[in-house]
């Protein structure tokens, strides 16, 4: 979506890392739209490319707001492929993560694709559905815990403004329905607060 390459470039600009809008695609995550900083030392992805769920920040998110017993739909098969020594490679692993995800609101991506490249994603929610979720990528250095908290507000405040444009609402609908496999279709809405999520305790 143009309107949201247009939010993202700012994010992008304003933090000096890439920008990245992306929806679930069954066991992969698909790159809405890539916005990169012009620098020499940033992550690089192509709009349209497609990456995996379990090792992502983004796809670590949007799999924390389906049903637990949809998550094997967006996984290969254990073993998981390991990237880095950080990878997470079962099931247990993933559910496990995906509790602390549900319970914080953000996802992170901590050098388990690549090494040197941390990640931190965030929901982007329409009437308490999860449609799709935005990104920063950028070199493990730059993701100190204050530089990630500042991160998670800039982006939440970017998803909120993205959520609330009815333009990107419909068209993030429109492509959730075909892409998430049929049985994750079911909207979970997201109680940060909440101690127990939809993975329990």
């Amino acid at each position: 979506s143009g309107l949201a390459c247009c939010y993202l470039a700012a994010l992008a600009t304003g933090q000096g890392q890439t920008a990245n809008l992306g929806v679930l695609d069954g066991e992969h995550v698909l790159h809405v739209c890539v916005i990169e900083p012009n620098r020499p030392l940033r992550f690089t992805a192509a709009t349209g490319s497609r990456d995996h769920t379990y090792c992502t920040g983004l796809g670590k998110l949007l799999m924390s707001r389906l049903d637990p017993s949809n998550i094997s739909s967006c996984t290969p098969p254990e073993p998981f492929p390991a990237f880095t020594d950080n990878t997470i490679t079962t099931l247990d692993q993933l559910s496990r993560e995906l509790r602390r995800v549900a319970r914080r609101g953000y996802a992170l991506d901590d050098n388990e694709r690549s090494i040197g490249l941390r990640c931190v994603a965030v929901p982007i929610e329409l009437d308490g559905e999860c449609l799709a979720a935005v990104s920063v990528s950028g070199p493990s250095g730059a993701f100190t815990p204050a530089q990630q908290g500042a991160f998670v507000e800039l982006r939440t405040e970017v998803a909120g403004t993205l959520a609330s444009t009815e333009a990107l609402g419909t068209t993030l609908h429109s492509m959730n329905r075909p892409l998430r496999p049929a049985a994750a279709r079911t909207p979970q809405p997201h109680t940060p607060q909440a101690p127990n999520g939809p993975y329990g305790a």
